[in-house]
């Protein structure tokens, strides 16, 4: 019996020594250790004004995730032009996307009027750049970047600001649904914390279009709650606004950009 009983612990450690390795085979050392996402934001603008791809890697770092944010843009640059290998800006997309077979995410961003004033070349580009992403990385998802709405944009056609960006948002929605991939719906948030917080001024106040370094900031935690699906409530960065006076306010200030964005992120 003593012996059977001996034989029968040493066939359990050895089950359980093969268990464990077949784990870390699976899993892999970057898993294991905490694997570094890699996310390319393509755009013009609305995605370099204050450095949103930075602001995204921050507040991921925030929340204890591993995020390597690069990019490629251009301003008043169209996805069209993202997809066009004979043009300058497409090129430099071709590089980038030859050169790094391993993105975890790639953000496209359109021109901020084109989802709605030309509906079909906002579609043809994005195609264009899922195709050569599905032909150049191996296990890569693809978001939408759903921008806002603004004064002179609205005023042009007409319309509020509001419905500019319900325009706005519904065309993204519209693009994703026919290519299978989902929205990061960044003018929603705009659109909640301008009438809930109007306190908050997300334009840059020269143009009152482009974002401010707080309109950057809502957008960076609208794309990680969204891409990384992390709670931005939970970050330690709280960023830091170059004209800021006072850092109470910065941090209450914070607290609530990081609700919104969660909250359209999680609607």
């Amino acid at each position: 019996m003593k012996r059977k009983s001996a034989i029968a612990m040493l066939l359990s450690l050895l089950i359980a020594m093969l268990s464990v390795t077949f784990l870390f085979s699976a899993c892999g050392k970057d898993e294991v250790n905490g694997k570094t996402a890699k996310v390319l934001f393509i755009g013009n603008s609305f995605t370099f004004y204050s450095d949103i791809p930075d602001l995204f890697e921050k507040i991921a770092s925030g929340a204890d995730k591993n995020v390597l944010a690069d990019s490629v843009t251009q301003s008043g640059c169209t996805l069209e032009k993202f997809a066009d290998s004979d043009s300058e800006q497409g090129r430099r997309v071709d590089a980038k996307l030859k050169a790094n077979n391993d993105y975890d995410a790639i953000v496209l961003q359109e021109h901020s009027t084109r989802p709605i004033s030309d509906y079909d070349a906002f579609l043809a580009g994005a195609k264009g750049l899922q195709k050569k992403i599905n032909e150049t990385q191996k296990h890569c998802r693809i978001y939408l970047y759903a921008t806002w709405g603004y004064k002179s944009g609205a005023d042009a056609r007409g319309i509020t600001v509001r419905e500019m960006e319900a325009r706005l948002r519904s065309a993204y929605a519209k693009a994703a649904k026919e290519m299978g991939v989902k929205v990061c719906n960044v003018g929603a948030a705009f659109t909640n914390v301008s009438e809930n917080h109007p306190q908050l001024n997300l334009y840059f106040a020269a143009d009152n279009k482009h974002p401010s370094y707080t309109g950057a900031y809502l957008s960076a935690c609208v794309h990680a709650a969204t891409i990384l699906n992390i709670d931005p409530r939970t970050s330690s960065f709280n960023g830091v606004p170059a004209d800021d006076k006072d850092r109470v306010f910065a941090t209450e200030y914070a607290r609530i950009l990081k609700e919104e964005a969660f909250a359209v992120a999680n609607g």
